[in-house]
């Protein structure tokens, strides 16, 4: 399974954080999952629910890769993005 890692995922991921999830790590550690680089144009199309730019360019990733976004971030969920957590 192809998906993109938040900031906190990946920080929590190499840190050992209790904070993540049992899925979400399960997730990460799966030895298939390669992360493609972005499109950066659909980033300028996206509406302003969420004001970060790294999220907002993992959005569009998630989008144009039609990848799950693996986060716990709920503002992720007002985009037609696919969040695991």
């Amino acid at each position: 399974m192809n998906l993109l890692l938040d900031t906190h995922s990946f920080l929590w991921f190499i840190a050992g954080s209790s904070q993540l999830s049992r899925p979400a790590r399960t997730l990460i550690e799966d030895p298939t999952l390669p992360i493609q680089l972005p499109h950066v144009a659909v980033v300028t199309t996206l509406p302003f629910h969420h004001r970060d730019p790294f999220d907002r360019l993992l959005i569009a990733q998630a989008q144009i890769e039609q990848m799950p976004l693996l986060s716990g971030d709920t503002a992720f969920d007002a985009y037609a993005v696919a969040r695991l957590w």
